[in-house]
């Protein structure tokens, strides 16, 4: 009976709980936009292809501006959304051809930054630009501003409305020009986003991107030249391909870490051969000292000295003790106490004035 009352009571909290989630919470849907994808990630055309495709108009996007690969016919449509400073004189060459012979039609917009300077292109049209910030409404009708495009371009076309076929703006500063040229006719707009991805899902940037293009389907391409600008690999997969990079950077230093020899600690440098006499003398003598042979050392220049001594006085080499050292004295006018410890005849212990001792005898064998 004690655990059913557990459970009962278990179930009736559950329940009460599961009563009160359901009176007072409801569920949202919630739409978000997720970023782009695949192309239109980096086509900022992308969108203004899907809706010229939509009105039947044939269109080719390219990254660069490739005359040759685009092989351009009179009735097509040329819209460069780049920098039309970076085009190289060829390609304004080429542009210009295909508008004047072709029968083409060229859309271009003017840079951004309010910095024109040489515009070649723009000199082959015969068109003046100067830097003029500005900003105004456009669309299919002038006067319904909640149905228009404001544009705002740094740069604008200088000119009256009356030098062009079409001109939005105030004379003087036009923000869309167009008129014919040969065979064909160029459009210059000041601010050409209003064709990008993300403003062109407003119908009024739909109409004003239709009246400014004027396509005719089955009559001429559409040709979308969005100048893609590379970043550069190094920066490309520094910003993208990190998740990748950088565990095989630490794998390579693991693997480097594991072959690299081991260093232990500094090891002295060696000491060079000595190969001097004098060197390997004071060596021995040091040694036999600290091993308590001193009176090696004593008996050896001792010797030395005696050796001298037969050699140059044979007949005083002969003597006896005594005799010796009245020689020796002799010889030397050295004190006859100095030359009979030197000698080791007065009986005392050899450490005992051990350094004197040593320079008597040298001094013995260098008056003998």
């Amino acid at each position: 009976m004690k655990r059913l009352a557990i459970v009962g009571c278990l179930l009736l909290v559950l329940g009460g709980l599961g009563w009160w989630l359901y009176a007072h919470f409801d569920y949202v849907y919630e739409d978000r936009a997720l970023p782009p994808r695949g192309q239109a990630s980096y086509d900022p055309l992308y969108a203004a292809s899907l809706t010229l495709n939509a009105y039947g108009v044939t269109t080719q996007v390219r990254p660069y501006l490739d005359i040759r690969d685009l092989k351009p016919a009179g009735g097509d449509t040329i819209v460069y959304y780049g920098d039309i400073r970076t085009l190289s004189a060829t390609q304004v060459w080429q542009l210009s051809r295909f508008v004047f012979q072709q029968g083409g039609h060229l859309l271009v917009q003017l840079p951004h930054d309010g910095k024109l300077g040489d515009v070649p292109l723009l000199d082959t049209f015969h068109l003046r630009a100067a830097a003029h910030p500005e900003c105004a409404y456009y669309g299919v009708d002038p006067d319904d501003k909640k149905d228009s495009v404001m544009l705002c371009g740094a740069d604008v076309i200088q000119g009256t409305a009356a030098d062009f076929d079409y001109a939005a703006g105030t004379d003087g500063s036009l923000q869309y020009v167009q008129y014919s040229q040969g065979k064909g006719w160029i459009a210059v707009v000041s601010d050409m986003d209003f064709m990008g991805n993300r403003r062109l899902k407003d119908p009024a940037a739909q109409a004003l991107m239709l009246r400014i293009l004027q396509p005719r389907p089955g009559q001429g391409r559409m040709l979308l030249i969005y100048s893609m600008d590379s970043e550069g690999l190094p920066l490309l997969l520094f910003r993208y391909g990190w998740p990748v990079l950088l565990p095989l950077a630490l794998c390579l230093i693991a693997l480097l870490w594991r072959v690299a020899p081991r260093f232990g600690p500094p090891l002295p440098v060696a000491a060079e051969p000595r190969r001097s006499m004098l060197e390997h003398v004071r060596a021995d003598g040091e040694f036999l000292w600290r091993e308590g042979q001193a009176h090696a050392l004593l008996e050896a220049v001792r010797a030395d000295m005696l050796l001298t001594l037969r050699r140059r006085h044979p007949a005083a080499s002969r003597s006896k003790s005594r005799e010796l050292l009245d020689s020796l004295t002799a010889i030397t006018g050295l004190p006859r106490v100095q030359v009979r410890r030197a000698l080791g005849q007065d009986g005392s212990d050899v450490k005992e004035d051990f350094t004197q001792r040593i320079s008597t005898l040298i001094d013995i064998r260098k008056h003998l």
